[in-house]
């Protein structure tokens, strides 16, 4: 279900781990957030057709991985993105596994000065045919 930027920040806005990212940022960008269950999925335009993914997740395990999916899903079935990018810090191990799980590829690391992070991306092609 897609929210509002107002709606998630509200519902979600503790589980930005990037301070950066607040209700008056998502406001002032392209931004999107999706819902299933108690997990939510934030994107935020990066350029056309390339949106950055941040997962927002409340209940982990098997329903983490279900509402991820839906959340991926109606993501692609309703917005003009092509491509979905994150980072994850290089010492996040649980969350490196979970987005592999979700379908994203590895393209590496790159280093900003607080910290290092793995690159993934997924394509909606591979996603809606995998």
């Amino acid at each position: 279900m897609l929210l509002s930027s107002k709606e998630g920040w509200e519902r979600y806005g503790t589980l930005f781990s990037d301070p950066e990212i607040n209700l008056p940022f998502l406001l002032s960008v392209k931004s999107r957030i999706y819902e299933s269950g108690e997990n939510a999925g934030a994107f935020i335009e990066k350029y056309p057709g390339t949106w950055e993914c941040h997962y927002l997740v409340k209940v982990g395990g098997k329903a983490a991985v279900k509402s991820t999916r839906e959340v991926l899903k109606e993501f692609f079935e309703n917005e003009d993105a092509v491509l979905i990018s994150g980072l994850i810090s290089i010492e996040n191990r649980a969350a490196k596994i979970f987005t592999r799980k979700m379908g994203f590829t590895s393209l590496g690391t790159v280093a900003y000065p607080e910290g290092e992070y793995e690159v993934f991306l997924l394509f909606k092609k591979d996603f809606m045919n995998g």
